[in-house]
């Protein structure tokens, strides 16, 4: 339920199972720690609607609306496009070509429809983990395995589900769910809030359940968590309902953001409030299940909204940091169009958060979103409000998105007759925020699809990718992906929208209540690779008997780019017989491909490694990322076999890239020195060089062999050789010939110690064609 989507969800219950478990029974008494395995909570699925349905009751009027006439910011560009605070022209080359940035990859699956759901909208809400995809809609949790699509561990009704923590079960029912991976602490955090009908009289619950590990089993606990609204310290917003939860997670805090219905029935939008959640606290089992009955554990923010603006839609940001020690939100502004706003959480893990000042931002030009056509004439659906949808904070960047109207140019000028994604990045490690980039997805057809409902989510590389709906008059609901890469130009994205799941049937809306579609989206980051990203959307699904229009959600993953191809190294000839060598690998860089190695920080348990594998039995000792195209490798040749031999790089994601760039020598030399060391004494040099492979070892053009005798010794007569030609010049050694292969030659050359050579250490290196590190 949301301000956004004006409307109320509502729930039918046939039958309640009368104590069915104790669980209504028990949510309504304190309870110092409530828990639930999977195994329990599935095995309570759908007995508290006894064949029940959940369906959509009378709209409640959407405040979003007065938005419609809102005054627009003085500051604000006209332009689709804006790069460091200016406006960009919309036919300005951007040396870009169409592409896709990522790549749709499997699984690509369906996860729930409204015919297993019953509810409308989905609010379609997932996120991706270490080894699974867990979705969270309106009405019903899954999740699958992240490998193959395939359905996992668990499945129930969200009333099985929350029933713990529910206040009024049998008149209430969860809504507006979230879901976070938390990589910090490997557990899923998901929310919701409990809607029970009469603000005016009951208030009402925000929900909450925390996972005890990252792969969700039948053996997984569950540990829940509630506060009721008005209870949140400092107590307020008395008869109110909080709508419309978001949220936001750190390494401190969650940051929930939430609309105020206030009044008997159905009330009346009043104020928004914000609530900080002390993570330690859902993390230390002694903290009772009623977060306010635990002083710290959750703070409230309330009536943010003041005569010059405010955040309209408090949104929660999250931050994948470990050192994080503030928190945000950011939305539209309340009191005009075009302006975003940015407040600062700090101290958010004291259990005493302050909340800074709003601070505004002007933006490139925006407007209320339309409802969009559809084929078959069914009615529009719903084009939502232009409230900022998910937000994520990476490097000291916010990247956020929501909806706007817009006109064939991709401008927000009152015209618009098509709804745009339009996407942020946000710079806020100043002392105010500034825009770094705005850029606009939109159609500029004739018959023009609208992208509404979007996410956004950026890589550890600096890729970013959009999850969205795409619907027109001529194409029905799908779901949709558009992205770009670090280095495209800035407010850019790469080409149109993919079509990763059409419309599997037209969706003929014939109620007000059927052309809701959703109140945001979400788009996710693995957390293992911080590379592979994951989007949730929504599609018009086939009907089904007593369900139709049918909508379904739809998952994909979306691959980077593969790494870059190794092109050349250093040294690009190695000798046999080494436990260490360090060779620097090079790589060319077409259009995002790089290679890329996981944080050392901030990661899951799951976090994989750049890593890289080389030929000829070569064993890799280390690997280490210098920039996008470059990588030392610490290789051991003591194993290996001579000649060419390709260098494999593997990005964290799986994708390798192979270029043969090293050879391993065939010629392997030794050296040995014997004799009188004292001055005047005579010492004699032996190198003995040996073709170790099974081909010959040609003449090459040049001295095979170079070897620079020390300056404290004087050179005795010629050199020698069993095979091939030596030669002195001054004290500096060559050699010139062939070996077959298994042959082997022996070079000699006398020397005497100088005088005044006492004391000195006497070293020196030969070096051998095939072979730049000969002893």
């Amino acid at each position: 339920m949301t301000i956004r989507s004006r409307r109320a969800l509502g729930l039918i219950v046939v039958t309640a199972l009368a104590g069915a478990a104790g669980e209504p029974a028990a949510a309504a008494r304190p309870s110092p720690r409530i828990q639930r395995t999977t195994a329990e909570i599935m095995a309570r699925a759908g007995r508290y609607e006894q064949g029940g349905r959940m369906t959509v009751v009378k709209p409640r009027e959407r405040p979003a609306r007065a938005r419609r006439s809102l005054p627009h910011d003085p500051r604000a560009l006209k332009a689709a496009r804006v790069v460091h605070g200016r406006a960009v022209p919309v036919d300005a080359p951007s040396d870009l070509e169409p592409r896709a940035p990522q790549t749709v990859a499997a699984p690509n699956f369906t996860s729930v429809r409204r015919s297993e759901s019953f509810f409308t909208p989905p609010d379609s809400m997932g996120a991706v983990g270490p080894t699974q995809f867990l979705t969270h809609v309106n009405g019903w949790v899954r999740v699958h395995n992240k490998a193959t699509g395939g359905l996992g561990a668990f499945e129930t009704d969200t009333f099985a589900f929350w029933a713990p923590v529910m206040e009024d079960f049998f008149n209430g029912f969860p809504a507006d769910p979230r879901v976070w991976f938390d990589r910090l602490t490997d557990r899923w955090i998901t929310i919701s809030a409990e809607f029970n009908g009469d603000p005016g009289v009951n208030g009402n619950r925000i929900l909450l359940a925390v996972s005890d590990g990252p792969v969700i089993t039948a053996s997984t606990v569950w540990a829940y968590f509630y506060f009721d609204q008005d209870q949140a310290s400092p107590v307020g917003d008395f008869g109110c309902e909080a709508d419309f939860p978001t949220l936001g997670v750190d390494a401190q805090a969650l940051y929930i953001g939430a609309a105020m219905w206030c009044g008997a029935g159905a009330g009346s939008w009043v104020n928004n409030t914000a609530f900080v959640v002390r993570k330690a606290s859902l993390l230390n089992p002694a903290t009772p299940s009623d977060l306010t009955a635990t002083p710290g554990a959750v703070t409230a923010f309330r009536e943010l909204l003041g005569p010059s603006g405010g955040l309209f839609t408090p949104q929660g940001v999250n931050n994948y940091d470990p050192a994080a020690n503030k928190g945000y939100y950011v939305s539209v502004d309340v009191a005009s169009f075009d302006t975003l706003v940015v407040r600062e959480v700090f101290n958010p893990g004291s259990g005493a958060p302050t909340l800074g000042d709003d601070q505004f931002l002007p933006v490139a030009a925006t407007d209320f979103p339309v409802d969009v056509p559809v084929p078959g004439g069914g009615l529009a659906l719903d084009g939502g409000d232009d409230s900022l949808l998910s937000a994520h904070l990476r490097n000291g960047r916010i990247w956020t998105s929501h909806q706007v109207a817009v006109n064939a140019s991709g401008v927000a000028d009152g015209t618009g007759d098509r709804n745009a994604t339009r996407w942020y990045e946000l710079d806020v490690t100043g002392p105010s925020p500034s825009a770094v980039q705005i850029g606009t997805v939109f159609d500029p057809g004739a018959t023009p699809r609208s992208y509404w409902m979007s996410s956004i989510m950026v890589s550890g590389q600096g890729h970013a990718a959009l999850g969205f709906t795409a619907a027109s008059a001529a194409l029905s609901p799908s779901a949709a992906t558009v992205g770009r890469l670090a280095g495209d130009p800035l407010g850019t994205t790469a080409g149109t929208p993919v079509v990763y799941h059409p419309a599997e049937a037209a969706y003929l809306a014939s109620t007000p209540t059927e052309t809701r579609w959703g109140d945001y989206s979400m788009t996710s980051l693995d957390p293992c690779d911080d590379m592979t990203l994951w989007t949730i959307q929504e599609f018009a699904a086939t009907p089904v008997p007593g369900v139709n229009p049918n909508w379904g959600t739809r998952v994909v993953r979306l691959l980077a780019p593969p790494p870059a191809t190794p092109v050349s190294a250093s040294p690009a000839v190695v000798p046999l017989g080494r436990t260490s060598i360090q060779v620097t690998v090079q790589a060319s860089t077409p259009a995002g491909a790089a290679f890329y190695d996981t944080p050392s920080t901030g990661m899951s348990s799951c976090r994989t490694r750049l890593t890289a594998a080389v030929g000829q039995g070569v064993t890799v000792n280390s690997v280490r990322l210098v920039d996008a195209d470059t990588v030392i490798l610490d290789i051991n040749t003591t194993a290996a076999a001579p000649g060419p031999a390709g260098v494999t790089v593997t990005n964290p994601d799986g994708q390798s890239r192979v270029g043969t760039v090293l050879t391993l020598a065939p010629v392997s030399a030794s050296k040995a020195a014997t004799g009188s060391f004292r001055e005047g004494g005579a010492i004699t040099y032996t190198i003995v060089l040996t073709n170790r492979a099974s081909f010959p070892s040609t003449d090459k053009a040049g001295d095979e062999l170079t070897d620079t005798l020390p300056a404290a010794v004087t050179p005795v007569g010629p050199p020698t050789a069993t095979i091939g030609a030596a030669a002195l010049t001054g004290n500096t050694l060559t050699w010139n010939g062939a070996l077959l292969a298994g042959q082997s030659t022996t070079i000699t050359v006398n020397a005497v110690i100088n005088a005044g050579a006492e004391g000195q250490i006497l070293t020196n290196q030969a070096q051998v064609q095939q072979d730049l590190e000969g002893n």
